[in-house]
C-alpha cells in the first residue's frame, strides 16, 4: 500500500510516541517488530499498515492500549490496568477488526 490512509498515519503518529517515551530509537523498534528500519519508518509515517501482530506485540510486551492506539481514547498504558469494561474492550476490539478488514480489502 503506498497510499497513505489517514488513520494509517494517525496511528503511525501514536505509535511514534509509543516509541519515544520509551526511550527507543527507530532501529530498535524495527528489531522489536523484526522487520527493516524503512519498514518501521513507513508505518510510523502512515505509508503502511500496522498488521494484527503487531497490535498484539505492542499490547503484550509494551502494554499499549489498542484502544488509544487505534482510536485515540483511553490512556496509552495497558486498559486492563485502567480498569476498562467488557464493553470497552469488545468495542476496541470490533475497530481493530474494522481496519484490519481495510488492510486486506
Amino acid at each position: 500500500m503506498n497510499e497513505k490512509c489517514e488513520l494509517n498515519v494517525t496511528i503511525g503518529s501514536r505509535l511514534k510516541r509509543v516509541r519515544e517515551e520509551a526511550f527507543l530509537n527507530v532501529a530498535q523498534m524495527a528489531e522489536f517488530f523484526e522487520m527493516s528500519r524503512e519498514n518501521y519508518r513507513r508505518m510510523e509515517s502512515g505509508k503502511q499498515a500496522i498488521s494484527p501482530d503487531k497490535f498484539k506485540m505492542l499490547r503484550q510486551y509494551m502494554r499499549v492500549d489498542l484502544n488509544w492506539l487505534i482510536c485515540g481514547t483511553e490512556k496509552m498504558e495497558d486498559s486492563d490496568r485502567a480498569g476498562n469494561t467488557g464493553r470497552q474492550k469488545i468495542l476496541v476490539m470490533e475497530q481493530l477488526y474494522s481496519y484490519c478488514s481495510r488492510q486486506e480489502g
